[in-house]
C-alpha cells in the first residue's frame, strides 16, 4: 500500500519496472509508466540501504 493518495494504493511487485532507493527517498516506476518518490522522514542509516538493495537485488532482480 502507498500511503499519501487519496485511497490507499496497491502496486504488485511484478509491476515494478524500475526501483531505487537512496539514503533520503525511494523512487518507484510501474510498468503503467506511473512514477513515485517518496522521501523518508529521516535519512537510513547504511545498513538500512543495503538491506533494501539486497531485498532489490533477490527479489526485483535489479
Amino acid at each position: 500500500m502507498l500511503p499519501g493518495f487519496l485511497s490507499d494504493k496497491l502496486v504488485y511487485w511484478i509491476h515494478i519496472r524500475k526501483f531505487n532507493a537512496n539514503y533520503h527517498d525511494v523512487y518507484i516506476e510501474t510498468d503503467q509508466d506511473e512514477k513515485f518518490t517518496f522521501n523518508f522522514k529521516q535519512n537510513l542509516q547504511p545498513e538500512e540501504l543495503e538491506e533494501i538493495h539486497e531485498f532489490c537485488r533477490h527479489y526485483l532482480k535489479s
